[in-house]
């Protein structure tokens, strides 16, 4: 099973679930077939609106979570050189309950990040484990492939380690910076959420409510 940064889920589906059961045996049982009906095709259209819910906001929320990442680089892109990219592994998806939490979606599949890209949390959290470090090699990148001058600090992105004739040593005594691109979406993500949910919340609302007219 695939794990999250954050989830969103409906809050109390179980519970609802039972109370529609309850109301819809309690309306046959009364004769009110006619309301029963209307209880029940309300709950299945919300449940229907969920998932479809789920399926939009993982398309928007990945896009969201793609977007924080670019945004807060602090270096050039590697245009796809320096190896697997780590935008191409941020998902917001449905998650594996959608039977028991219609509408559930996970953010960011640590699952998934940890598999291929499995440095991600260093640029979500920070790390300063190699401070101290002494690194041998040359950066290139950026506005051309030359290596850069020391004046051109973080604007060449791609490092390649070992011996040439342009390398040079050097000390690492910066951390890498926490850049905080999930932590930073979940907020969006989860207002984006929320505003459609409540929305088929509302509607259900309003269909339970004509049910109750014509159960009197």
């Amino acid at each position: 099973m695939a794990e999250f940064a954050f989830y969103e889920f409906a809050r109390g589906w179980p519970e609802l679930v039972a109370a529609v059961d309850a109301l819809e045996v309690r309306l046959r049982d009364a004769g009110r077939v006619v309301a029963a009906d209307m209880v029940l095709k309300a709950y299945g259209l919300m449940r229907d609106e969920l998932l479809v819910l789920a399926r939009d906001v993982s398309v928007e929320g990945t896009r969201i979570l793609r977007d924080m990442e670019k945004r807060t680089r602090v270096r050039g892109d590697t245009g796809g050189q320096g190896g697997k990219r780590l935008e191409d592994h941020l998902f917001v998806e449905p998650t594996e309950q959608q039977n028991l939490l219609p509408g559930s979606v996970g953010i960011a599949n640590e699952t998934t990040l940890d598999a291929n890209v499995e440095w991600w949390w260093t640029n979500e959290e920070g790390y300063s484990g190699h401070v101290g470090r002494v690194l041998y090699g040359f950066f290139s990148g950026g506005g051309d492939d030359a290596p850069p001058s020391r004046d051109e600090f973080r604007q060449h992105p791609l490092f390649t380690p070992g011996y040439s004739p342009v390398s040079g040593g050097g000390v690492i005594k910066e951390p890498i910076p926490a850049r905080r691109f999930i932590e930073k979406s979940i907020p969006i993500i989860d207002k984006l959420w929320r505003t459609q949910f409540d929305a088929i919340k509302a509607r259900f609302d309003v269909a339970l409510a004509r049910a109750a007219v014509t159960y009197r």
